[in-house]
């Protein structure tokens, strides 16, 4: 734990906001993503399961300085800031060090996401719950007073996608974008723009991710392409201009798109993965949050360099931005970032605090031993981020001001704590450590009368350096709901991976390279009903060397509408 008193005064001025005094501030961010790869489910799927068993769902988030994670059970858990009554407890506080329980829902979690000083969350249901400041309309439930506790957002059902901005809230429901709040609190052309409850937003296809920042908002269509608006000042529209448009424009460039990110903290800046594991970014970066190798604001998306700015940042299956800085999952489990670092927020304890970076450098390990590896998911916050790993476990680094890091520790309004490298999140009142957060969670309602999907066929198996590729046919039938995955067992050992919705191959990796044991596979598909049968069996292969360096062409894939898959369906370790 340390302190760095350059980060007071920035601090202080925030909690100024919660007294009415006007300042410029920036915005938080957690993306709600479609994109699905392999994950290695915990506990394994079994067929015929029923909803709450096959489908995955965002289940880690962050606000500006708090944190959210569902369980397997669908229990949500929070911990950090809570002067708005940000983790639901009834109450406000200066924030909790340790996770605590978020109750109320009438059924399980799907989906969390945070705001500057607001929760969201999407139950089982589809329905939409808020909580925290309502000062400019973002919990959707009308002019009413703070919510000390989850309350239902009105209007809004079959949502499977939700997104926490500054002073406003996103969500998708049936494909459709809605928002609510206020978009731009700093007397901008928008100032006076706001919605107390949800307002639909014209796009011209279906929506599968949503991301806000102050002034502005940015959308995934089904289509691959990426969609913004509001507040232009720093080129956050993407659209190679500098002009405001409440009316959606769309960023220049980007098509194959499978995953957004936008946040902002005096730095608002948006990102973007394409199904090649390209980044892109454009927007504010004063930080290097670009991670372009400079400091230079772009109106139009540029891509992501790699380390040292000599090549580009490949391999990539997840992004989150947070204020000044920003973070990339690639294929192996292994996270980067890079921009500011004023607060440890790059996890590496070689970088400079006030210098930062503008080019990628590998998050470390705990103690700042080796790489932080085996992760699924990622979040970013202020100057905080977040990793949720293959057991469950959940790490974090950077600002602890607050109690961010759920790690124990916590500042005060002028004392400034922060980590450099990852530490763990601990259990409720600091017993223990907090496990089985979810990488696999719930679905959104099955229409009446479905069932689960048809076989898939023809399974047959390749091997190669310590992974095999399996192919098949695609299911005979949905069974009435839309396919939202496939799952792929492995025999020996039975564990499961989830590949997305439209596949029908995937490199299952992590195989033991023994030149002894053998493998089969079965394919499933699933739906918001379960799983279904998978009488087909591959071939037996023999995986041989040791598992190879990333594929230049990382598979990945758009999950199909209606279905609650994001960025954490990835699979990187090896099963054990």
């Amino acid at each position: 734990m340390m302190e760095h008193p350059g980060s007071r005064n920035e601090k202080a001025s925030h909690r100024a906001l919660r007294r009415g005094i006007s300042i410029l501030a920036g915005a938080a961010l957690t993306t709600v993503s479609s994109l699905s790869l392999y994950i290695l489910t915990s506990p394994p799927i079994t067929a015929g399961a029923t909803t709450g068993a096959t489908c995955s769902t965002t289940t880690l988030g962050t606000g500006l300085w708090h944190t959210l994670a569902v369980d397997y059970n669908g229990a949500l858990w929070g911990w950090g800031d809570n002067g708005d009554m940000e983790l639901g407890t009834g109450s406000a506080t200066f924030g909790s060090a340790t996770s605590v329980l978020i109750s109320g829902f009438p059924t399980g979690v799907a989906a969390v996401s945070g705001g500057y000083n607001h929760s969201l969350a999407v139950t089982v249901d589809g329905s939409v719950w808020a909580w925290g400041s309502n000062a400019f309309g973002q919990l959707g439930n009308g002019p009413s007073a703070s919510g000390p506790s989850p309350t239902q957002v009105k209007g809004l059902s079959g949502a499977s996608a939700i997104a926490g901005a500054f002073w406003h809230s996103l969500a998708i429901a049936s494909g459709a974008v809605y928002w609510w709040g206020e978009i731009d609190r700093n007397g901008g052309a928008y100032a006076a723009t706001r919605s107390w409850t949800p307002t639909l937003v014209p796009l011209p296809a279906a929506a599968v991710a949503v991301a806000g920042s102050e002034g502005f908002s940015i959308a995934l269509l089904s289509d691959g392409t990426v969609w913004a608006w509001g507040y232009n000042n720093n080129g956050e529209l993407g659209n190679a201009t500098l002009t405001d448009s409440m009316t959606p424009v769309q960023v220049t460039g980007l098509s194959g798109i499978v995953g957004i990110s936008a946040g902002g903290q005096f730095g608002e800046h948006s990102m973007a993965v394409d199904s090649n594991g390209n980044v892109w970014s454009w927007g504010s970066n004063g930080a290097g949050q670009l991670g372009d190798g400079t400091t230079t604001n772009r109106s139009a998306p540029v891509r992501v360099v790699g380390p040292g700015g000599s090549t580009a940042l490949t391999n990539i299956v997840s992004v989150a931005a947070g204020s000044g800085h920003s973070l990339a999952l690639d294929y192996l489990g292994s996270v980067w970032a890079w921009g500011s670092n004023g607060n440890g927020d790059l996890g590496n304890t070689s970088i400079s605090l006030s210098g930062g970076s503008t080019t990628p450098n590998r998050v470390m390990g705990a103690g700042g031993t080796g790489s932080l590896s085996k992760i699924v998911s990622i979040a970013a916050g202020d100057s905080h981020s977040m990793a949720l790993k293959a057991d469950g476990t959940v790490w974090g680094w950077g600002s602890e001001q607050y109690g961010q890091l759920g790690n124990g520790v916590i500042g005060t309004a002028s004392y400034v704590p922060y980590s450099q490298t990852p530490t763990q999140v601990q259990g409720s009142a600091g017993v223990g450590f907090l496990t089985q957060v979810a990488q696999a969670n719930v679905c959104p309602p099955a229409p009446a009368g479905a069932t689960v999907p048809g076989t898939a066929s023809q399974v047959s198996a390749t091997p190669g350096d310590g992974r095999a590729t399996v192919t098949w046919a695609a299911a005979t039938s949905s069974g009435g709901s839309a396919i939202t995955g496939y799952v792929v067992t492995a025999s020996p050992g039975n564990a499961t991976w989830l590949v997305g919705p439209s596949a029908t191959s995937g490199v299952i990796p992590g195989l033991t390279s023994d030149c002894k044991t053998t493998y089969t596979f079965t394919v499933a598909a699933r739906n918001a009903v379960g799983m279904g049968a998978q009488p087909s069996v591959s071939n037996s292969v023999l995986p041989s060397g040791h598992p190879p360096n990333p594929p230049s062409r990382v598979v990945i894939l758009i999950q199909g509408l209606g279905s609650s898959l994001s960025a954490n369906d990835l699979y990187n370790p090896r099963p054990t």
